[in-house]
């Protein structure tokens, strides 16, 4: 049945997206995704986008510049792999800001340029790179098999072309993207596998950003098995491996994988510390992480603790923000904590 909805799903989508495409071909015709565009021209649109993911949580509204300079060039230059890119780096930053809503409008408008970058380009690195942040879109939105189904795709995509030189890093991310969601669809063994494979290549790449969140993500699934030491020494060196490059994001969700196994081991003053230093940073990370998940613990903690006046208080806060953005697994999560402190 699962296997089905799945199919369903997915079905669903692209019966959305092919209409998109069908308005954006008539409005613009198909000459919009042609390339006719020197070498030099397109790697420098492509440098600036890649030059702009600096930025996103240190300086969103440079990033966000910088891709406009990139959507600029591109439509002038009638670049559709440009295009479709600066599309996705949109969505991406509206992520980070919590609108899912206009984020999922945007992927819908880069799937087309997306889509047509394998014909002509001999390469579906974009149309994996669609896949892949559309999954993310809906983990955000707490939709796990709907995530699972999309970094299938990005996977299967992915190897339709294997000579690709630059898919090595893109692999890695999608091994890991499986690996995360899978531990929230309770199948935590099987997500240790795609993690594990994915640990494995970061390393031997030497890719410590990669390797930072696989790590997080091996610390969650460990903790989800009860393995509560195994899973503290993963996050520690997520902790350890973000300090070092200043990977704000990687680091904020290592410190509250610390929370939630500190509060596993009834150590509810460390659980709430940790809480504190993932909500020092939230400024410069994605809503969903950056306070509805530290609100939440903290009530968790507080809760456990006795101090049920603080357990009623944050829960109140996460519910605004998970409104704001949209996430009804959230909202049904801070419904739950605020059920529970107000029964105790």
């Amino acid at each position: 049945m699962l296997l089905f909805l799945l199919r369903y799903l997915l079905l669903s989508l692209l019966i959305t997206v092919c209409a998109t495409f069908n308005a954006v071909a008539q409005e613009k015709g198909v000459r919009a995704v042609m390339p006719p565009v020197n070498s030099k021209d397109s790697a420098a649109i492509i440098g600036t986008l890649a030059k702009s993911e600096k930025f996103q949580y240190t300086d969103p509204g440079k990033a966000w510049a910088m891709v406009d300079s990139a959507m600029d060039r591109s439509k002038a230059r009638d670049f559709g792999y440009g295009i479709g890119n600066s599309y996705i780096a949109y969505a991406i930053y509206t992520m980070n800001k919590g609108d899912y809503h206009a984020a999922d409008s945007l992927l819908k408008l880069a799937y087309p340029y997306c889509y047509l970058s394998g014909i002509y380009a001999r390469s579906n690195m974009l149309l994996c790179l669609w896949y892949e942040n559309a999954g993310h879109l809906k983990a955000y939105k707490g939709e796990y098999y709907l995530s699972v189904a999309y970094a299938y795709r990005a996977l299967k995509v992915l190897s339709q072309y294997p000579a690709d030189t630059v898919q090595k890093a893109a692999r890695i991310r999608i091994y890991n993207a499986i690996g995360s969601m899978l531990q929230y669809t309770g199948q935590p063994d099987k997500a240790i596998r795609y993690l594990s494979q994915g640990a494995a290549m970061a390393l031997a790449a030497n890719d410590t950003d990669n390797l930072a969140q696989i790590y997080v993500n091996l610390g969650g699934a460990l903790n989800r098995k009860k393995e509560l030491d195994r899973s503290e020494q993963y996050f520690r060196k997520a902790i350890n491996l973000s300090s070092a490059t200043n990977n704000t994001y990687v680091l904020q969700v290592a410190h509250l994988g610390m929370a939630i196994v500190s509060m596993d081991q009834k150590k509810y003053d460390t659980s709430i510390s940790y809480c504190r230093k993932a909500l020092a940073v939230a400024d410069k990370t994605n809503p969903f992480m950056s306070k509805v998940t530290p609100y939440l613990l903290m009530s968790k903690a507080y809760l456990r603790k006795g101090d049920y006046l603080r357990a009623e208080s944050y829960p109140k806060a996460a519910l605004e923000l998970a409104k704001q953005i949209g996430s009804s697994y959230n909202m049904r999560e801070a419904h739950g904590v605020l059920a529970n402190a107000y029964n105790d």
